[in-house]
């Protein structure tokens, strides 16, 4: 037996987690996306449907956060630090409850003027 396969036997192999994490980032580039779109529009209508938008996808975040404390909580060996996932976790929550929470002051704003930059593709 070698060390490499005596070692296998410790090594976490709870990936659960993983799922989880990709669909949290895939989340909070949805709200960035749509932050983008909503600050790229002047018409008042687009800003509405972008709003709901975000506050559905903000409410999906929630989900994904609850699963994955949930998660942290059953699971007693980790694929890293559980402070480190829940750290993470958290502060992708707190990333999309930012734009969820920044953008009903976007309706007041004439954005393509303020920001033209953001008319472009870059």
């Amino acid at each position: 037996m070698t060390i490499d396969s005596f070692l296998k036997f410790f090594v976490p192999k709870d990936h659960s987690f993983f799922p989880l994490f990709e669909s949290d980032a895939q989340n909070l580039v949805k709200a960035a996306e749509l932050l983008k779109e909503l600050m790229a529009s002047t018409d008042i209508g687009e800003h509405e449907r972008i709003n709901r938008e975000i506050k559905e996808v903000e409410h999906i975040g929630d989900g994904i956060t609850d699963r994955t404390y949930e998660q942290l909580n059953k699971s007693f060996i980790t694929p890293f630090d559980r402070e480190d996932i829940h750290e993470l976790t958290a502060h992708i929550d707190d990333v999309v409850d930012s734009i969820n929470g920044g953008q009903p002051q976007s309706l007041s704003l004439q954005t393509k003027e303020a920001y033209p930059y953001l008319q472009g593709d870059g």
